[in-house]
């Protein structure tokens, strides 16, 4: 899953790939087997996109936009789009694709890319479980928490309030940064965060896994 996560993250939170796989992947309406399909084709059909990202850093990721630019759209029995999200000057920094499946318990999974990192979400009735690389973190319920896979208690949360121009961000009780409210958004190309606090590897991590969700709810997950 590469250097970005420390092993202490891995240790503390995070579970491994056995438990990942029986997690994520079951009990769909699609079976394991199709949706891990699914999430290959999408990576495949990714790759000129991946390698067109800039390279994620400090400085780049203070200049997201919090506009989604809709690059594909596939109708079918199920549903396929694709975007991203660029910086204010228009360099691409996140890639996404979701699925959606008819039916059933399964109703969305995405995958999403900066240029070191990936993020899988799969969408259910109940919540959204969240991996990050080949690591599953959590369940991110519509209570805008994430609850950790071991214990079912909160790891992280999203205070979010629709007449707030931000929504701050809470990992482990601390504010680590917000985001930018997209109702309440005044320019055009909007930057996603209003603040961003110096994070270690394990907490940009999962600061970025909640951001994506966020913003992608309002065209997307509503």
């Amino acid at each position: 899953m590469g250097p970005i996560l420390g092993m202490a993250f891995v240790a503390s939170v995070l579970v491994g790939s056995t438990f990942f796989l029986s997690k994520f992947l079951p009990n769909f309406n699609a079976g394991p087997k199709k949706v891990r399909e699914d999430l290959a084709k999408m990576k495949k059909e990714m790759q000129t996109e991946i390698a067109a990202l800039v390279p994620w850093s400090e400085e780049e990721k203070v200049l997201l936009s919090l506009q989604n630019e809709t690059t594909g759209k596939r109708s079918g029995v199920t549903k396929t789009y694709s975007g991203k999200f660029s910086s204010v000057y228009h360099e691409p920094l996140i890639v996404w694709r979701m699925k959606e499946y008819a039916g059933g318990k399964l109703s969305k999974l995405i995958y999403a890319r900066t240029s070191h990192q990936e993020f899988t979400y799969r969408v259910t009735k109940e919540g959204i479980d969240i991996a990050v690389g080949d690591y599953f973190v959590g369940v991110y319920r519509k209570d805008h928490v994430l609850y950790d896979p071991k214990k079912n208690q909160p790891y992280a949360r999203v205070k979010r309030d629709v007449t707030r121009d931000y929504f701050p961000v809470y990992i482990k009780n601390e504010e680590v940064g917000n985001l930018q409210n997209p109702l309440k958004a005044e320019k055009v190309n909007p930057r996603a965060f209003g603040l961003l606090t110096n994070m270690d590897e394990e907490t940009e991590a999962i600061f970025l896994a909640i951001a994506i969700v966020e913003m992608l709810r309002v065209d997307y997950l509503d």
